[in-house]
């Protein structure tokens, strides 16, 4: 009899462990508004994740068909609300947060603290890694801030505080972090001046300067021909030429691009000629 009574209570302890676990969701409960999000997030005493997309990306669409539907990330919703924001329809929203790539998700510790920033496509673990870390304050903005105080030539924190200022809208910061890293070490010693170089001169591109990014991309590629950014640096120097409305420039450039680095991003610079000679879609 004790025995029954011990299989029972025993049984009735499991149930109610495994009956109370939180269940993960089958599918992330996007909201589509901010202030919705903000709302559900301070209710529920939880978090944010806003997620700023455009229908034209594909690393948008390839973190919704990978990234989101992974358990480990689907969980995520136990601590954070999930909020889902077209930059292209909501421009001043997107503007208003300093959103200058796609995608960007804005991960706040509560509806109105932003704790960091991801910017671009991350695969699931990545992404959960990415999360926790800043959770532990790892890799912040304010992380990094920390850091360049305390060793303020290390040419590998100045640059990562640059990034992060280039994500947050503060351009004359990063500016200055992008080139106190290639004063500090010009032959690239260190293999972060060609990096901040290239930074600086999408930076410029963002903006819509582009003879400032022309100069800079020009610059990088005279200054560091060999490094791995020369070449990126080399299409879009043509694609400011024709952002400029120089097109026979930017024409002879691509050309002459296909001819010197066969099969590097050939099919890429071939629609850029075809947009150059109306050909385009």
């Amino acid at each position: 009899m004790r025995m029954a009574k011990l299989t029972a209570v025993l049984l009735v302890s499991v149930f109610l462990i495994f009956g109370c676990a939180k269940k993960i969701p089958q599918k992330i409960e996007w909201i589509q508004n901010l202030d919705e999000g903000k709302k559900i997030a301070q209710k529920e005493h939880k978090g944010m994740l806003v997620h700023f997309f455009r229908e034209d990306c594909k690393w948008c669409k390839r973190m919704d068909d990978s990234t989101y539907v992974a358990e480990n990330v689907r969980k995520l919703s136990w601590t954070y609300v999930f909020v889902k924001i077209d930059g292209k329809q909501d421009s001043s929203l997107a503007k208003q947060e300093g959103i200058g790539g796609y995608p960007t998700i804005i991960i706040y510790r509560a509806p109105d603290k932003e704790l960091d920033r991801i910017i671009g496509y991350l695969p699931p673990d990545s992404f959960e890694t990415y999360i926790h870390n800043y959770e532990k304050g790892i890799g912040t903005l304010e992380y990094y801030e920390r850091q360049v105080q305390a060793d303020s030539a290390n040419v590998e924190l100045l640059f990562k505080l640059g990034e992060k200022y280039k994500w947050r809208g503060r351009p004359d910061e990063a500016f200055a972090l992008f080139y106190k890293v290639v004063a500090l070490d010009p032959p690239n010693i260190k293999k972060f001046s060609d990096q901040a170089l290239y930074e600086a001169a999408d930076l410029f591109y963002r903006n819509k300067d582009y003879k400032g990014a022309l100069s800079e991309f020009q610059n990088l590629s005279n200054k560091y021909p060999e490094s791995e950014y020369s070449l990126d640096a080399q299409e879009m120097a043509a694609y400011c030429y024709a952002k400029l409305g120089e097109n026979v420039t930017a024409k002879a450039l691509y050309n002459k691009f296909l001819k010197d680095h066969p099969g590097h991003d050939d099919e890429w610079v071939k629609e850029q000629i075809d947009k150059l000679e109306g050909k385009g879609k």
